[in-house]
């Protein structure tokens, strides 16, 4: 904008006109950039997401859960009772887990065992040699397990992105596969065991089979030909793992 001298009035150069046409649509473009900016790197950051089913979880070379040990011979009473209590021993050490217990008395054990084996007695008519299903239902009842789940034909990063996520995993075996030193004879020929971590060497477990089962170590191999539920006559039948949660 300038002033003319002769007729004292304000006049506009045409290149003035220019430059303030382009100042209104840089500011325009500038409004506009502040508005939907935000909005269109939303969209850009969502396009270049990975799928969640498709992010790749890298697991740690070793981890391990904290998980509370319990024999399924408190008072190292091995009659044919406690013989058969290695289901209720694991699903016992998973809900002391997740209720943040850390140890837990002889005769509390004892107490827990009697609970549940009442419970399923009066389920199914027995509380021997029941299928990983069956330890399902009756953990479902006994401690209020919301978010049980089972897995089928789990392989070893199954399990571990279960026990990464703070599940200890449940799992059913033919005792004598396991070739466990410290069982009486060559073990059970269906056991329970719950499996709270890995290394480089394998799983490691609870195992409620001998006094010496806490972090207790199998091959990944070993842990793979022993899995198997009950099948009617030994832990041989299909294989599955056992998830319970809140």
């Amino acid at each position: 904008m300038f002033i003319d001298n002769q007729t004292n009035k304000m006049s506009l150069r045409p290149g003035f006109l220019r430059t303030a046409v382009i100042t209104l649509l840089i500011i325009k473009f500038i409004l506009l950039c502040y508005i939907f900016a935000p909005r269109f790197s939303s969209y850009v950051l969502a396009a270049n997401l990975p799928n969640k089913n498709t992010v790749q979880l890298v697991l740690p070379e070793v981890y391990s859960l904290d998980v509370p040990f319990v024999t399924q011979a408190p008072t190292a009473n091995w009659d044919r009772y406690h013989l058969e209590t290695c289901e209720e021993a694991a699903v016992l050490m998973v809900s002391l887990f997740h209720d943040h217990v850390t140890e837990v008395s002889a005769p509390a054990i004892e107490r827990e065992f009697k609970v549940m084996t009442d419970t399923e007695t009066e389920m199914f008519g027995y509380y021997e040699n029941t299928t990983l299903a069956e330890v399902q239902q009756f953990a479902e009842k006994v401690y209020g397990f919301t978010d049980s789940r089972m897995l089928e034909n789990p392989s070893d990063e199954d399990l571990k992105r279960e026990i990464f996520a703070g599940r200890p995993v449940i799992i059913p075996a033919n005792g004598q596969k396991l070739k466990n030193p410290h069982f009486n004879g060559n073990g059970s020929t269906y056991h329970v065991i719950v499996i709270t971590g890995w290394d480089a060497q394998g799983f490691i477990t609870n195992d409620s089979g001998t006094r010496y089962g806490k972090n207790y170590r199998y091959s990944y191999e070993t842990i793979s030909g022993a899995m198997g539920d009950w099948d009617g006559s030994s832990g041989s039948g299909s294989k599955r793992a056992l998830v319970l949660s809140f």
